[in-house]
């Protein structure tokens, strides 16, 4: 019997009986191993979210740790930074120059093993995620695929008392599914700041880059409020000049607007981007996944 019935059987029961006493020594115990087991499932589990959802901590998505480059700008090999500041010390980021298309493969990975308890292997079909993320499926798209998983494999997210990194064991044989972990501690991620959830589909329906960057940082924002050009610039790592920067921004603003997650009647003047949220929030029109799944091994 769930909590709930217990404690309305307890309300029906005279107070002081012995079957008052029952009831409730049934519903303190059941209480207890709620408790218990939602403790087990936030440390071992990703935050629960839907097939259609991807799913990141604010503070992840108002950085540059996934950040916004031109596609053919040489990557940093290796690269340290702070990510957030809390009274509970910093977050920062060791490893290879990771970019957007390396955020959308995570979140994926971590929406395919939602279910999957974290540090146990599954396997994916890369054929889908390819087809999903890259345009298509070829052994062009199959090698960029392969080198983004050992890219995430590479990057640490180092605590304030320990580190974890983003992709752990990683198989990829020529034929047939690959295998992929997470990290089991990467649920300690989630718990470092509020979460915020993106539609699989608006993210698909975005170029991938500084609109994809906007869409992650507008939906970790409960309220948009003016920001200067030069802040987005640097919080999204950006190395274009001031002028070019400035240029992709009101592109990617149109962009956002066309995929109805800003209101058209934003603006940029005098440095500073004026904006705001797209009453409601609509899939644009022709998109249908169902998200992509994986297969825990036994």
């Amino acid at each position: 019997m769930d909590v709930a019935a217990l404690r309305r059987e307890l309300q029906l029961e005279e107070r002081g009986t012995a079957v008052h006493e029952e009831v409730s020594r049934a519903v303190a115990d059941a209480e207890g191993m709620k408790d218990v087991l939602q403790t087990r499932l936030d440390s071992a589990f990703i935050p629960q979210h839907s097939p259609t959802q991807l799913v990141s901590p604010r503070d992840v998505l108002a950085s540059s740790l996934f950040g916004v480059r031109a596609r053919g700008a040489p990557r940093h090999e290796s690269l340290v930074l702070t990510l957030a500041s809390t009274r509970m010390g910093e977050l920062k980021y060791r490893g290879p120059e990771l970019r957007q298309v390396d955020g959308l493969v995570f979140m994926l990975l971590v929406n395919m093993l939602r279910d999957i308890k974290a540090g146990v292997q599954a396997a994916f079909a890369p054929a889908d995620v390819c087809k999903l993320l890259l345009g298509g499926y070829s052994g062009q798209s199959r090698e960029q695929l392969r080198q983004v998983i050992l890219r995430l494999q590479q990057g640490v997210l180092e605590f304030p008392r320990f580190a974890v990194q983003l992709a752990q064991r990683f198989e990829f044989p020529d034929d047939g599914p690959w295998r992929v972990a997470l990290d089991p501690d990467i649920v300690e991620l989630f718990s470092w700041s509020r979460q915020t959830w993106l539609e699989l589909e608006t993210s698909l329906s975005l170029p991938v880059g500084l609109a994809t960057w906007l869409y992650g940082y507008v939906e970790s924002q409960s309220t948009l409020i003016p920001v200067r050009v030069d802040a987005i610039r640097a919080l999204c790592g950006s190395e274009a000049t001031v002028t070019a920067f400035e240029r992709q921004l009101r592109r990617a603003l149109r962009q956002l607007v066309a995929a109805d997650v800003l209101d058209p009647g934003w603006s940029v003047a005098q440095g500073t981007v004026r904006w705001m949220k797209a009453r409601d929030l609509t899939i644009p029109n022709g998109f249908q996944h169902d998200g992509v799944s994986a297969k825990v091994l036994r």
